[in-house]
């Protein structure tokens, strides 16, 4: 059997390791500081205001996956009280602080930091309109913050590959979300109202498809390393994974 591409070895590390700190109490216990109140508003305004001060349709194309009249409602709440900008550069220190506590026994930090940087500083920004937005944010100086920030900004270009993959495939960004790992579960936490609809042999197939693509599309976004680097990117990434607490 031979070794899958690092793309796909990649995916379920940097979507797990990157994404953690937008659930932690933490974060949600800093809403103050965007002038909102805690809830869903600390993630619509932290992780969407490196949008700027736009239209909420401009949001919800960017999210794809996301229930759309709920976002919409939650980012014209977000614009009654908070500077989206200044929430996208507290929901990035938010970021940098969780990795300061969770990755920072982690092995050869530094080497993953210049690799990373390299992926994500030579990345074509188009149709990634979040990975674009995240990318410009200033990064911590210290070792930890920084590569978290860095996991978070590598999520979020899978994010828009794998969301221009669903689009071009006519796949509703529901039925994405249920072909997932997470299901209902994730529907449910996406803000989609059950009854949900049942998924064929076909809608599963045409996920695996799509997956396919996106890592076709993510290989495509690491043309700045090697294969030796490439693999020691993986290597990295997973002693990451494996350190993370």
């Amino acid at each position: 059997m031979t070794m899958p591409e690092p793309a796909t070895r990649l995916a379920p590390m940097i979507s797990d390791l990157g994404g953690r700190f937008m659930m932690d109490p933490v974060g949600f216990g800093r809403a103050g500081e965007m002038n909102i109140e805690p809830g869903m508003g600390v993630y619509v305004a932290g992780r969407f205001g490196v949008l700027g001060r736009v239209h909420a349709d401009v949001v919800i194309a960017s999210a794809v996956f996301i229930e759309p009249s709920f976002l919409s409602e939650a980012w014209n709440k977000v614009l009654e009280t908070a500077d989206p900008v200044r929430s996208a550069e507290v929901y990035a220190s938010i970021a940098a602080e969780y990795g300061r506590t969770h990755i920072a026994e982690a092995p050869n930090l530094e080497r993953w930091i210049e690799l990373s940087e390299r992926v994500v500083d030579s990345a074509s920004p188009v149709g990634t309109p979040l990975f674009a937005g995240w990318r410009v944010l200033p990064r911590p100086t210290d070792p930890a913050g920084r590569a978290y920030l860095l996991l978070h900004v590598l999520r979020e270009l899978r994010f828009g590959l794998h969301a221009n993959a669903v689009v071009a495939s006519g796949f509703p960004p529901l039925k994405a979300v249920l072909c997932s790992s997470g299901g209902e579960r994730a529907a449910a936490m996406l803000q989609w109202q059950a009854p949900y609809p049942e998924l064929s042999d076909a809608d599963r197939s045409t996920r695996l498809e799509i997956e396919d693509t996106t890592d076709k599309l993510s290989e495509a976004s690491m043309k700045a390393l090697n294969e030796p680097e490439l693999e020691e990117f993986v290597t990295l990434t997973t002693g990451i994974a494996e350190s993370a607490v």
